[in-house]
């Protein structure tokens, strides 16, 4: 198997949304985004050791993020993707801990993107809209607990 066997493998499972990636871009393992049909796709092409991988991250409206590398011998991996809410506390501080580890993990989510070249310029806005909602927290927002 090849990477180009891992792209052609995702382009089927996109094939619904006539979702490709640009021939030119994987051939020259290129970073990259693709808006179309409502997605967001971000894609990375690497090496991990001597193994070639492609990381993609893909975001939609209407379904849960996800993020995973896809190596060159058809094995995949997830990677950390924006959780799209948390699990209400029983007390007032287990509510407090669990919106503040939401919010953590989806800033280091975000820090992640950022550092792949994965950037808001290339993606749909409900992308970004999702990103600034789920990674910043309502005080950073200007909005009140209140306003919740």
């Amino acid at each position: 198997m090849t990477i180009e066997d891992v792209v052609r493998q995702f382009e089927e499972s996109m094939s619904n949304w006539d979702i490709a990636l640009p021939p030119e871009s994987v051939a020259g393992r290129e970073l990259g985004g693709i808006v179309n049909n409502g997605w967001t796709i971000f894609y990375k092409f690497g090496f991990e050791g001597d193994d070639e991988y492609m990381d993609v991250y893909t975001s939609h409206r209407m379904t849960n993020d996800r993020h995973m590398r896809l190596y060159a011998d058809g094995q995949s991996r997830e990677l950390p993707a924006y959780r799209e809410g948390y699990v209400e506390g029983k007390t007032p501080k287990e509510e407090e801990r669990n919106k503040r580890e939401f919010h953590a993990h989806n800033k280091a989510v975000a820090e992640l993107l950022a550092e792949k070249g994965f950037t808001s310029d290339q993606a749909h806005a409900s992308h970004n809209l999702k990103q600034w909602l789920v990674s910043t927290p309502p005080e950073e927002r200007g909005e009140s607990e209140s306003s919740n």
